[in-house]
């Protein structure tokens, strides 16, 4: 118990804590930000395979039940001012928290390359409509990116902070401006429905910032702050997946979102910083959301230099990690560890709340073990059969959920036949 306290010191505490006064738009441009341009996809490849009634019936769905998870994500970890890796000690004990780190940072690497390299293809798509680039120019820019924003992250939560609640406004209404310059918009008329597969895909897509949301929200200056900030958190990301829709509509699915826009010298400028305020911000969260996982397992380098080192180590992954399959295979084999894992802290809460006499060493382990379960089926559904990664990441989170259910269903039977028998025992013998 006093290991396990001094590990929970070693990552943070409420004293060391800075920045504990975010109020809610602070905290909802902070998020919104990050999951603004990767999500603008989304609602377009939903439309594209299901029609616009359905993506958006479906966005809507998805996202109400990201809001019921991100309320009991932030309120299992507010009153301790928690971050995620803290949660994981709580409830899946030390080994699991180290674990859950371990993945958070091969994620973060993933996702850090990822978004450099999806936004350095999209100023390819638009610059190259006036001026002939050379071959290396993908390698340059990205590297040049990740380097300036490795170097910005040294200003840690605080410059986050603010470069959010400057970028968000023109982000914002620069999709507004997109909306209103767009030409033909999408027929909803006789395309309206609900898909299982567009719910989850939405869900999908932003279920890994969502449990790692008290990473961040513990920062806010009261519980009616957090929960406002996701709410309102939530409708920005409806808004931007339902902008999708009507922005991709008659633009084939090879160009850009934005190319419809005709890229004069005006456009051409509110794209390209459009593109770049968006990385910057994106990968300024990514940065701090890895942090958790970073100081759970190196806590003497912390801070500043904590948050340089894993700049410099996703841009390194950018110039070195090539796009190829094995690597979309194991972002989302680990974005399903991630889910599965997730889904094991809120059944883990949930359980907590109403059952008050199981051995807390004993529930971890439970914990632990109910999310290796849930690991290793997303692992063989992905490698050992033909299905979509989708199925993958939900068959993960579904073995994780059920393993859960059988265990407390046979732990709290035996607890019961266990008590009933030695009540009466004690009947009898009075």
């Amino acid at each position: 118990m006093k290991n396990q306290k001094k590990h929970l010191e070693a990552i943070d505490t409420d004293h060391h804590l800075v920045d504990k006064h975010q109020n809610y738009w602070q905290l909802a441009s902070i998020q919104s930000v990050a999951f603004g341009f990767p999500i603008l996809l989304v609602g377009r490849q939903l439309s594209n395979l299901y029609g616009p009634g359905t993506a958006l019936s479906s966005i809507c769905i998805g996202n109400l039940i990201l809001w019921i998870i991100g309320l009991a994500t932030v309120t299992m970890a507010y009153s301790k001012r928690k971050n995620a890796i803290q949660n994981f000690i709580e409830y899946v004990g030390k080994l699991g928290s180290i674990l859950g780190g371990l993945v958070l940072l091969l994620a973060f690497l993933f996702w850090y390359s990822l978004q450099l390299r999806g936004t350095v293809t999209e100023m390819k798509n638009v610059l190259q409509q006036y001026v002939t680039l050379q071959n290396s120019f993908d390698i340059r820019i990205g590297a040049a990116l990740g380097l300036i924003i490795a170097l910005l992250s040294l200003g840690g939560i605080r410059l986050i902070k603010w470069t959010a609640v400057v970028a968000f406004p023109f982000l914002f209404l620069f999709v507004l401006y997109a909306i209103i310059m767009k030409g033909p918009l999408p027929v909803f008329k006789g395309t309206w429905g609900v898909s299982s597969h567009a719910i989850g895909f939405s869900i999908a897509i932003t279920l890994p910032g969502i449990i790692n949301l008290p990473t961040f929200f513990r920062h806010s200056r009261s519980r009616v702050d957090a929960f406002f900030a996701l709410t309102l958190l939530i409708i920005f990301t409806v808004f931007i997946e339902s902008s999708s829709i009507l922005l991709g509509s008659g633009v084939s699915s090879e160009s850009g979102i934005f190319a419809f826009l005709g890229f004069d010298i005006i456009n051409l400028v509110l794209v390209t910083i459009f593109i770049i305020v968006s990385i910057v911000c994106v990968n300024l969260v990514n940065i701090y959301f890895a942090s958790a996982a970073w100081e759970s397992m190196l806590p003497r380098i912390g801070g500043a230099m904590e948050y340089a080192i894993m700049g410099v180590g996703g841009t390194i992954a950018f110039i070195f990690f090539k796009i190829r399959e094995p690597m979309f295979l194991l972002e989302d084999v680990l974005d399903s560890f991630i889910a599965s894992l997730g889904i094991v802290l809120l059944m883990a809460y949930l359980v907590k709340r109403i059952v008050n006499h199981r051995e807390r060493n004993f529930e971890k382990v439970i914990s632990g073990i109910c999310w290796i379960i849930g690991c290793l089926t997303a692992v063989y559904i992905q490698t050992h059969t033909s299905l979509q990664s989708s199925y993958a990441f939900f068959g993960g989170i579904g073995a994780s959920a059920l393993a859960f259910l059988i265990f407390i269903f046979i732990e709290e039977t035996l607890w019961s036949i266990k008590t009933c028998i030695k009540e009466a025992h004690v009947s009898n013998n009075k």
